[in-house]
């Protein structure tokens, strides 16, 4: 969030003026809608107290200074109503801060230390958590978890450096779970595998840097084979063993199917 500094008042405008630097409370005029753009607090010429933003006669900002920096709390407003709540330390945003929604609710909570991200963020919908993140230095890390508005887990998706990095999981209502992919720096790589509610395998794919690579199976309710199909950098190959041709055709007897590089090991998880 980046704060912008207050414009600073003509001497004009200036009800105290001491050694030539600005003390007191500060009006500054709106030049083009007649009222008050901003009013502020000075001591010694730094900003130091209260300062209140306008737009078209309503606040849009309202910040405590302290020797010329935000410092302590901080609203963030439009169409008059509070859309952020914040803290300040030293000019960096520090501690708790929250978004709100038109109806005054929380829609993302989250923490900073030293002016980035740090700890769990979670996002809401109508007061009802949504998800469940980790930020260590400003970066994303660790496991996201997404909820169903009852509150069940619909999935869990591994973080590291910002980029999502191992086995992802999806659930049924019911907590089964139905799906999972393997990531690699933010990219399908390796197996993903579905699964029936009950339990009961439905397909298996594996993906290189993102695309389709390798072998792709589909099972029947008895989990019996019922097609393989060959992919090479997400184009299909091979279709139960017999090759296609790049237009999706049947390749004609005796000819050569393109070679097909295996499927590197995935990052961890499971197959």
């Amino acid at each position: 969030m980046t704060v912008p500094a207050p414009p600073p008042p003509s001497v004009a405008e200036t009800p105290a003026v001491v050694a030539g630097l600005l003390n007191g409370r500060i009006e500054t005029p709106d030049p083009e809608g007649g009222g008050v753009r901003e009013t502020a607090e000075f001591l010694n010429g730094l900003l130091n107290g209260e300062v209140c933003q306008f737009e078209n006669g309503q606040v849009v900002r309202k910040l405590t200074y302290v020797a010329g920096l935000p410092q302590g709390p901080a609203t963030f407003y439009a169409a008059g109503r509070p859309v952020q709540h914040a803290q300040f330390l030293a000019g960096r945003l520090e501690g708790p801060s929250e978004i709100l929604d038109p109806a005054g609710r929380v829609t993302v909570a989250m923490h900073y230390r030293l002016g980035v991200l740090q700890g769990p963020l979670r996002t809401y919908q109508e007061g009802i958590l949504t998800m469940e993140a980790l930020f260590v230095a400003g970066v994303q890390e660790g496991p996201a978890t997404c909820y169903d508005p009852r509150g069940r887990i619909v999935s869990v998706t591994p973080y590291h450096g910002g980029q999502r990095y191992g086995e992802a999981r999806y659930f049924s209502p019911d907590g089964a779970l139905i799906r999972s992919e393997t990531y690699l720096r933010d990219h399908l790589e390796g197996p993903t595998t579905d699964y029936a509610p009950s339990g009961r395998l439905r397909s298996r794919a594996f993906y290189h840097k993102g695309e389709l690579h390798g072998e792709t199976t589909l099972y029947d309710e008895h989990e019996k084979v019922i097609q393989r199909r060959v992919y090479h950098e997400g184009k299909v190959v091979l279709v139960n063993g017999k090759p296609v041709a790049a237009s999706g055709k049947p390749v004609a007897a005796g000819a050569a199917a393109p070679a097909v590089t295996p499927p590197s090991p995935s990052p961890g998880g499971r197959s």
